[in-house]
């Protein structure tokens, strides 16, 4: 599990008990919020793994929320650039749809990445050129992300991976950041012939966007090296690969197999040596496999993790001591995604809960507030991004 997403069939025996914890949805559309002048808006998708849409909440005052905006996949993220929206449209409808705040939150164009492709990420080089890594297949599209509605020169090309793939050919890509020009793709190299089990080792692939092709991080050896992460199964569906605010380093969380506690952790790479940096926390220090991570600063840390019975908690971590200060939420349904929003200190969790799904906001430090009611946002919320609101002339 990616901690909420469908990967192909990897989460089949995790979400076969969890897929009922959808809620419908609150009904007619309501009008979109007006974005108060030098403030931010989370912008969530939500959805029950058969239908998707997508709310829009105020940081100032999340419960002005206006939900039910438009219709997205029932399995899909979102990112943000250059104040559009983007949503990955994932198995089923491999598409990139863009939604601009600026037009009612309306969609200006959903164009397809190739029929079962299964795209997982987008990531900008510019404003016309981004970079979608695709799960089911072994290149990474290039795409104009400036196109219109018809979407005519959307596709500009590919990066074959297939040379960094395990035996059955896929590479399983996942999420992806550019940092100085680099593109940095996660390939988890799962076994499709076990039911989507990690292999020996998993890769952070580097290319560069000048040229569009991979970059050997170990010129010393024959060979195009990409970075070998410290465990397998890299993951973080509602992050990209997020970079570390204290030292601006990649942030990596991998699972590896989830059905065992004690082979994954946190780790962060440099990008400029493609060194592995720093070991933040390791399931063995808390007993848990962790499927989202939030750093806040050096010390203090957020993540979602599952116990040995799928048990979903919130924890609060000491990256010094490595150790969990405090699990104020557990849940038997899934928690699907958990942001930091700075500006005003707190957390963004995405609350599934059977009777009582909604966004959860509490402060980042403390935890307070995580146990008052979550924020509606129609059907239950999968992703959170926020978006700047438009700069006044």
């Amino acid at each position: 599990m990616e901690g909420f997403a469908l990967r192909g069939h990897q989460t089949v025996r995790l979400l076969a008990a969890l897929l009922l914890t959808g809620c419908s949805s609150s009904g007619l559309p309501s009008s979109p919020p007006t974005v108060p002048t030098n403030s931010r808006t989370a912008f969530v998708v939500t959805g029950d793994f058969e239908t998707g849409s997508y709310a829009v909440l105020p940081i100032q005052d999340p419960r002005a929320a206006a939900v039910d905006l438009g219709a997205v996949h029932g399995d899909a993220v979102a990112r943000t650039y250059e104040n559009q929206i983007y949503v990955v449209n994932r198995f089923g409808a491999d598409n990139i749809q863009r939604i601009d705040p600026q037009q009612n939150w309306e969609t200006v164009f959903q164009c397809s990445v190739g029929n079962g492709s299964n795209p997982h990420d987008i990531a900008f080089a510019s404003p016309r050129k981004a970079y979608v890594s695709r799960y089911e297949e072994s290149s990474v599209a290039i795409v104009d992300p400036s196109v219109g509605p018809d979407c005519e020169g959307f596709w500009i090309g590919e990066i074959d991976l297939s040379s960094f793939a395990d035996a059955d050919g896929i590479p399983e890509m996942d999420q992806m950041v550019i940092v100085n020009g680099l593109l940095f793709v996660a390939l988890q190299r799962l076994n499709r012939n076990l039911f989507f089990e990690p292999t020996d080792a998993s890769f952070l692939v580097v290319i560069d966007t000048a040229t569009d092709q991979p970059i050997d991080t170990r010129p010393n050896t024959p060979a195009i090296d990409p970075i070998e992460l410290t465990w397998t199964n890299p993951l973080g569906a509602g992050k990209g690969l997020p970079l570390d605010p204290a030292t601006g380093d990649i942030l990596v969380v991998q699972v590896g197999s989830f059905a065992t506690i004690g082979d994954g952790g946190v780790e962060t790479i440099a990008p400029t040596t493609f060194a592995r940096s720093r070991i933040l926390i390791t399931e063995e220090d808390l007993g848990l496999n962790i499927t989202d991570f939030v750093a806040v600063d050096g010390r203090n840390a957020w993540a979602i993790a599952v116990d040995e019975h799928f048990l979903n908690q919130v924890v609060q971590i000491d990256m010094n001591l490595r150790e969990i200060v405090q699990t104020p939420l557990r849940s038997e349904t899934i928690l699907t995604d958990m942001e930091f929003e700075p500006q005003s200190g707190s957390i963004w969790l995405s609350d599934r809960s059977f009777d009582n799904a909604g966004v959860r906001v509490f402060q980042a430090s403390d935890g307070a507030g995580i146990e008052n009611p979550p924020f509606t946002t129609g059907l239950p919320p999968v992703d959170i991004v926020f978006l700047e609101p438009e700069s006044e002339d």
